[in-house]
């Protein structure tokens, strides 16, 4: 008797509504995410930029330090244009992944659309002259980030 009651419900299944409600509330859920998940993608995209050339910033002032002179960070012009040099006195610094005159870029299609002045000297003591703010971009989106560099030194991420 029960055999042939649970015959009858398992024959049944689901009916073609229930499926077409299941698939379009799964369309939706899927559509929603997918619009969030591209734009938390984008926005970390420039965040990496960011803190990508923060990295190279500090290490330029770390390098100043322990070699004990000036190291100049220059930013690019023409054929170099959204990339940055690393130059320990006057050899570029070529441990960065960069070209044979040490001109790099960031990844990701991030490039650097301001910079402050023509470049960013550190000193022995770790000090910037002049202190400034790059503007990291994102070249598909427009989005765009701040690092600043403090007279002091202090590299930071800022909107």
């Amino acid at each position: 008797m029960v055999a042939g009651r649970l015959r009858q419900i398992n024959a049944r299944g689901f009916t073609l509504i229930e499926l077409v409600i299941v698939v379009g509330i799964t369309a939706v859920i899927t559509v929603t995410a997918m619009a969030t998940f591209t734009n938390y993608w984008q926005t970390s995209m420039v965040k990496s930029g960011a803190q990508e050339l923060a990295s190279i910033l500090n290490t330029a002032r770390a390098l100043a330090i322990r070699q004990n002179q000036t190291v100049t960070v220059n930013g690019g012009s023409g054929g170099t244009a959204g990339k940055f040099q690393v130059m320990i006195g006057t050899t570029p610094w070529t441990a960065l992944t960069s070209d044979t005159n040490g001109w790099t870029g960031l990844n990701n299609s991030i490039i650097i659309s301001a910079y402050p002045g023509a470049s960013v000297q550190f000193t022995n003591l770790g000090a910037a002259s002049p202190g400034g703010t790059y503007t990291v971009q994102n070249t598909t989106t427009s989005q765009t980030l701040s690092v600043i560099v403090a007279v002091s030194g202090r590299v930071s991420i800022g909107p």
